[in-house]
């Protein structure tokens, strides 16, 4: 992948919320591959949206969407499902499937991938390791705390090497040994080249050394 690929390119977005209220006014923005971007904004003030737009869930009202050089739109499902498969997340749209084992959630990018089960198995004890939840491999989701279910979420996002890495409110209501743990994790996927964008409310602060930081508010990214 090219160093300054445009890995994320929204120009001129408009979209309403399903109540009808204007969420975003011509917005702009751009992730190129390698780059870190922080966006922190109120709770309602369209991070959710902004998520969905960007994975395609949801259609802007005017503008254009590109992800990996390909313009979205519903009526490509092939380029969608492609985009959807290269981006790994955490939080926000992204949840676990509670019903799975520790396991079964971590390695679903893989197996949606169709890759052998040599590699399957190896990459999967590498990232058990990771995140120090080779003891909870076999259990339900729906048995772990909120800060396991992240670090789970976190090794499901960098198990598949996806290229981007979208990660929506990451520290909220985190334990400070969980905030550290979870803070040094993205200062690690950023120093290692990882393109993350990272949504948050900004109640807990978030610094990641060399990421872009806007603030989105009233439709814009200031």
């Amino acid at each position: 992948m090219n160093s300054r690929e445009k890995l994320v390119e929204l120009h001129g977005i408009t979209a309403r919320s399903d109540a009808g209220y204007v969420v975003f006014r011509n917005l702009d923005f751009t992730l190129t591959a390698g780059e870190t971007a922080v966006i922190r904004g109120a709770t309602g003030s369209g991070k959710t949206a902004l998520a969905e737009i960007i994975v395609g869930r949801r259609q802007p009202e005017s503008g254009t969407v590109s992800l990996f050089g390909n313009i979205l739109t519903p009526r490509n499902s092939a380029i969608l499902r492609q985009t959807r498969r290269r981006i790994g997340g955490v939080g926000g749209i992204f949840s676990l499937i509670e019903r799975l084992s520790v396991a079964e959630n971590i390695l679903y990018p893989l197996l949606i991938r169709g890759d052998a089960r040599s590699f399957i198995k190896t990459r999967l004890h590498q990232v058990l390791l990771q995140f120090n939840l080779t003891g909870r491999k076999a259990d339900r989701v729906s048995a772990l705390s909120r800060g396991e279910k992240l670090m789970v979420m976190f090794a499901r996002a960098i198990i598949a090497d996806q290229p981007l890495l979208l990660i929506d409110e990451p520290l909220e209501l985190l334990e400070q040994p969980r905030f550290d743990e979870t803070t040094n994790i993205l200062k690690r996927l950023s120093a290692a080249g990882h393109t993350l964008l990272i949504l948050t409310s900004g109640q807990k602060t978030i610094t990641v050394p060399g990421a872009r930081e806007y603030q989105l508010s009233e439709g814009q990214l200031q």
